[in-house]
């Protein structure tokens, strides 16, 4: 190798060197101090379009009353809450309605004159006082902001049977439906 040959291998190698360094070696920045550099965050919350459930309802076991005294009204606490959960994720809201069956015993049907239900909740909830069972009526409202599960801290129930009460054990059903509120 001749010395120009030398010269030349050891100017690339060294440029080469040189290049290598300067791709591998981290860039510093200068950053005055008290400075401040803003990030980003992001999230996506999806909900499920049917997920509007109705998860429990309260029933009235009014006990005993006589025929002679049969238009008292006669008052109870619901056994169990009403209990709903939206998973929607909308500001939509609802509705629970309820609607009482006829009372029957042994082909007797009772007399009823009145039946109400009261309930008792908090925020974004809604209760009612004294809504009118024998027709479809609304017992509960769900808020916009009404996401998730909640439920009433209480029911009362009142029922008021007529002079023409025959004596027996009656029963009957309450039917509860969740309805979307349209609040949107």
């Amino acid at each position: 190798m001749t010395k120009n040959t030398q010269k030349i291998t050891a100017i690339i190698v060294s440029v080469a060197l040189t290049g290598a360094f300067a791709i591998s070696a981290p860039l510093i920045a200068n950053a005055a101090v008290n400075d401040t550099v803003n990030g980003t965050t992001s999230l996506t919350l999806t909900g499920d379009t049917t997920a509007l459930t109705l998860d429990s309802v309260p029933s009235f076991a009014w006990g005993s009353m006589t025929t002679t005294v049969a238009q008292t009204q006669q008052n109870i606490t619901g056994t169990g809450n009403l209990q709903v959960t939206d998973g929607r994720g909308g500001s939509s809201g609802y509705t629970v309605t309820a609607l009482a069956s006829s009372m029957t015993s042994s082909g007797n049907t009772l007399p009823v004159t009145a039946m109400t239900i009261s309930t008792t909740a908090a925020s974004p909830l809604t209760g009612v006082t004294g809504a009118n069972i024998l027709s479809s009526n609304t017992v509960l409202t769900g808020g916009a902001d009404a996401n998730g599960t909640l439920a009433t801290t209480a029911s009362t129930g009142y029922i008021t049977v007529g002079n023409a009460a025959k004596t027996g054990t009656y029963s009957g059903t309450i039917t509860y439906t969740i309805n979307d509120g349209g609040l949107e």
